[in-house]
Formats: C-alpha cells, structure tokens, sequence
C-alpha cells in the first residue's frame, strides 16, 4: 500500500512539472481529439497502445502496410483489448483474495504485470490532452512489450502446475521470440538505413563545420529553431572538441597536407569514384560543396577517413565512410546497402576553378593513390 501512494505522488508530481515548464513555440503539441469527456475514446487509445506489439509482430509477415495505417486500425485496439482481459483474468481473483503468489516467478510476472499498466495508464491519459498515441514509438513498445512479458511469465507459471505442461510453455515463449524476428530485422534495417543516410552524413558535415543545404531545406518550418539552437551548440561542442569532434580531424583542414601527414605515406592500392553532388554553407557563411563516392583498397576493406585536398596540397576537407562493413551487408542485410557503402564529405570555401583530389587517411597514414572529384 504504501508503495501505490508512493508511486502515485511520484505520478502528480510529474504531471505539476510537466505544466509547470513552459513550452517552446518550436514544440507547440497538437491538440488530440481524444479527452476524458470521451472514456470510450480513451479506453480505445489505451488498448491500442496495449496491442501495438502484437500487431507489430503481424504486420512484419502480412507485408508492406504502413505502419501509420496500422496504428489507426481496429485490430491494434482488439489484440490490446484482449491483451487487457487477459490481465484482469489474472489480477482481478488475485486482489479480491489478496494473494500475490507464492512462486517467484509468480510473483515477478504479478508485479510487472501491474506496474506496467500502471505506466501505460500514465502514458495514455497524460497524451490524451495533446495528440494521440503513436502506439509503435520505441519509447512506448518498451512499455507494452514488457506487459506481454509479464503475461507470457505467468504463463509459464501457470503451465508448469499442469501435467506435462512445462516444456509446452518453454517452447511456445521460444516461438514468439522467432515469429518476433522479423519485426525486429526491419527495426534493425531500417536504423541502421537512417544512420547511413543521415546520422554518418550530418555528422561528418558537422567536423567540416558545414551545414548540409539538402538538409536545411528539408527541415519543417516549425523546426527550423530547434535546428539553429542545436547547430549552435554543435559548433560550440566543435570549438571545444567534444563528442565527434574529439578525434580533432576538424584540426587538418586548411593546413598542408605534408604538415599533418609529414612522411608517412603509404600505397594501398585505394580505387574508386566520387564527385560534387550536393551544396552547403560553412560556419563563415563561405560556400561548401558535399562529395559523395565509394572507395576500396588492395584487400577489398573500406577506408574510415579520407581527405579532400586541391590541387595546392592544402587539405579543404574531411570525408568518412559509411560504419558498415561489406561482410556485415551480405550476411545480415542480403547486400541491401551495397549502393550506400561510400563515404561522404566536404570541400570548404569550395572553388569551382580549383581541381580536388580525395586520399585514405586512416591511422594518420596518407594514401599515394588518390581519386579525382568530378563535377
């Protein structure tokens, strides 16, 4: 008892925080059309958000249905639903005889049985006011796939008072984990996709002290201060080499290239192709130019670190590869990123008059080879 008022007086003083803060214009929620006037529709939303595991697992073997569609079907609501009746079949008897289980696998599944409808509780009627659930969130799946957890726990609990019923239970748990495999591999393609595309690129914009033009255009009106107000603090984490700018690769550019390198030149048999395909501008409001390509040396590895460098020795920029490597594509993506394994990088105070070459740089040893930058 007197961990439920704990965790209730936890819960308001979250909620009096949470209205307290004020609320930056960039962030300005969208009000949802569901509220407490309207328990059916809140109800609706809590199983949804109950159910989205289940039909997260259905929908990775159906097919290709988005997963906003999804998210607004009626089966989400109906596997929560059902997920709910299971839970008061098993906590409704237990609070009226007051009995939390001898077994500790009774008791733990009991538990987390209940404090995660209590959290997701939380999470529904504290979304409720503002928009409505984004039921396949991560943040949220944590939440409901624990509830399954606790149901499948006492499940096994359960069978194992049955005869013959233990290994029965051990193999249907190891089922569910299999039928789950193939939501999990698009969740895992499709972060590493957004990593390569857009985490690897901006952040290598960011050592260049660059910012990405594509990038900047593509960014919604309603964020476009978020993204100066995070730019800002990249540039000052930049001047104070933090985070990705630790390794001081930012510190080559402008300076010769026999001045960060000195003699240590190396022939690695580097072949490839790349060429200017994108625009930015730098932190001095000078131009830049993105050069994107692929790279490979005698042994079929990727370089890591390249640099860009004009026909004067002097190093304008720095490019990196995509953080895959080639074995890794084939056994775990069936080759689905081999047009995405290149590297990407940026030419400062970019001169369309001045020839660019790009050379490995990988354990502060220069390549002898090099690949010309088209246009």
């Amino acid at each position: 008892r007197q961990t439920i008022v704990l965790l209730v007086i936890s819960a308001l003083a979250v909620a009096v925080i949470y209205e307290v803060l004020p609320v930056l214009p960039s962030y300005a929620p969208k009000v949802s059309e569901v509220s407490l006037d309207n328990p059916m529709g809140a109800l609706t939303e809590f199983c949804r958000l109950l159910g989205s595991p289940v039909s997260h697992i259905i929908a990775a073997w159906r097919g290709t249905k988005p997963f906003k569609d999804l998210s607004q079907s009626f089966s989400i609501a109906l596997s929560g639903a059902a997920g709910l009746t299971l839970a008061g079949i098993v906590i409704i008897p237990r609070i009226l005889r007051r009995d939390l289980g001898n077994s500790r696998l009774e008791s733990t599944g009991l538990s987390l049985l209940i404090f995660n409808l209590f959290a997701l509780a939380l999470i529904a009627v504290g979304r409720l006011k503002w928009f409505g659930l984004v039921p396949f969130a991560p943040r949220y799946l944590f939440w409901s796939s624990l509830f399954w957890t606790s149901l499948i726990l006492l499940g096994i609990e359960r069978a194992e008072r049955l005869q013959r019923g233990r290994w029965p239970a051990f193999l249907l748990s190891f089922a569910i984990a299999i039928l789950a495999w193939p939501a999990h591999y698009q969740a895992w393609f499709r972060c590493k996709d957004a990593q390569i595309r857009l985490y690897d690129k901006d952040v290598t914009a960011m050592i260049n002290g660059v910012v990405d033009a594509q990038t900047a255009q593509a960014m919604p009106p309603q964020y476009k201060r978020v993204f100066e107000d995070r730019l800002q603090k990249a540039w000052q984490l930049r001047a104070r080499r933090l985070d990705v700018f630790v390794e001081g690769l930012q510190d080559w550019i402008g300076h010769n290239e026999a001045d960060i390198f000195g003699a240590r030149h190396k022939r690695e048999g580097i072949r490839g192709q790349c060429r200017i395909d994108g625009s930015g501008q730098c932190n001095n409001s000078a131009p830049a130019a993105r050069v994107s390509g692929q790279a490979l040396k005698r042994d079929q590895s990727i370089p890591s670190t390249l640099v860009i460098i004009d026909q004067d020795g002097v190093i304008c920029g720095v490019a990196r590869s995509a953080r895959i490597s080639p074995l890794v594509n084939r056994t775990f993506y069936q080759g689905k990123f081999t047009a995405k394994i290149g590297f990407v990088g940026y030419i400062r105070d970019y001169n369309p008059e001045l020839e660019y070459v790009v050379r490995s740089a990988d354990n502060l040893t220069l390549s002898d080879e090099e690949i010309p930058v088209h246009r």
